[in-house]
């Protein structure tokens, strides 16, 4: 892990310094904010790169004024429809920065990312990428709040943590471009959590640099990917399970971590499943989560899955309230403790 040398690049070169690649589809409404961001960074030494993935609405319409008035450093590609992953590798391909940047549509940077991070990269040549917290916003009631990353070990590896806790904003990441030479692209086949996927994998081979003040804001809205739940989970179990087949010596320093993990995600995506009706489906996962990691309320639920689906419903529900409030007592100190 991290062993890959890092190659210095020189400063003077005519090429620009950072690639940010939008990846972008019916997002028109939103994606004046994420240029706007960009082009008021404090540092100016870089590409935008839009990738429209196949869009109906008036994404090139919106676009045009700026490709006049910047033809120097934004860039529109169309391609047909074939998903966010596609569509950021479409605009890796054509990247010329040395370091690469990914913004959703309808995400914003804040002033001084850029700046700050490339500055970074520049100091600490033995990291892969620096990432830092963000600010996610909800576009309904404009309220913020601090959304705190997984914060890599001592020795600047995040892989492990990031294993078992998946909070990073990839567009808080700068990366080298030597980072998709070796951990390749994004994931085509994956439509839900691609980017943390593709974070993982590269911090099974880079260290990390973890950089505390926000540098992005994250818009909350109906139409985002976060509020498929069950999806979202699926996203995640296929790419651990990917991670820990196609890296053994990750696996290996991982333990019984890993299958764990797996066995618990299965457990989530289960009861989700049962939630929605979906009893099938719910006993085939946990079924496969008892096999991995047997647990006590797993084998509850599903031995009530065998027999009736309302009574699992109501144990789903019930086993839920439980670990919320075991959860909320031991939060609670006891008087002069």
């Amino acid at each position: 892990m991290g062993s890959y040398h890092l190659k210095m690049h020189d400063t003077k070169s005519a090429k620009p310094k950072v690639s940010v690649i939008i990846p972008t589809y019916n997002s028109a409404r939103y994606l004046p904010d994420a240029i706007e961001s960009i082009f008021s960074q404090t540092f100016q030494d870089f590409e935008i790169i839009v990738v429209d993935d196949g869009s109906i609405d008036n994404t090139k319409g919106i676009l045009s004024d700026y490709l006049n008035k910047y033809p120097d450093k934004i860039k529109y590609l169309y391609k047909e429809n074939g998903g966010c992953a596609s569509a950021r590798n479409y605009g890796l391909k054509k990247a010329k920065g040395m370091y690469i940047n990914f913004l959703d549509s309808d995400d914003v940077f804040l002033p001084c990312k850029l700046e700050v991070q490339t500055k970074l990269l520049y100091e600490h040549p033995e990291v892969g990428f620096v990432y830092s917290n963000s600010i996610h916003f909800n576009e309904k009631d404009k309220r913020e709040y601090l959304f705190e990353a997984v914060k890599p070990d001592k020795e600047v590896y995040l892989a492990e943590k990031l294993f078992t806790d998946l909070r990073l904003d990839i567009a808080t990441a700068l990366f080298r471009k030597e980072c998709f030479e070796v951990a390749g692209n994004f994931d085509e086949e994956m439509r839900w959590n691609e980017d943390t996927d593709i974070l993982l994998r590269i911090a099974i081979n880079f260290k990390a640099y973890f950089f505390p003040e926000p540098t992005s804001k994250y818009r909350i809205h109906p139409d985002g990917k976060s509020r498929d739940w069950e999806n979202l989970m699926k996203g995640v179990l296929y790419s651990s399970e990917k991670v820990l087949k196609s890296y053994p010596d990750f696996a290996a320093k991982l333990g019984s971590k890993g299958p764990k993990i797996i066995a618990g995600l299965k457990y989530q995506i289960a009861k989700t499943c049962i939630k929605k009706g979906k009893y099938n489906e719910a006993r085939i996962y946990l079924e496969s989560s008892l096999k991995i990691f047997p647990k006590n309320t797993c084998k509850i639920i599903y031995s009530l899955l065998c027999i009736n689906s309302v009574l699992s419903l109501l144990c789903v529900f019930a086993i839920d309230y439980l670990a919320n409030a075991l959860t909320l007592l031991m939060r609670i100190k006891p008087k002069g403790g």
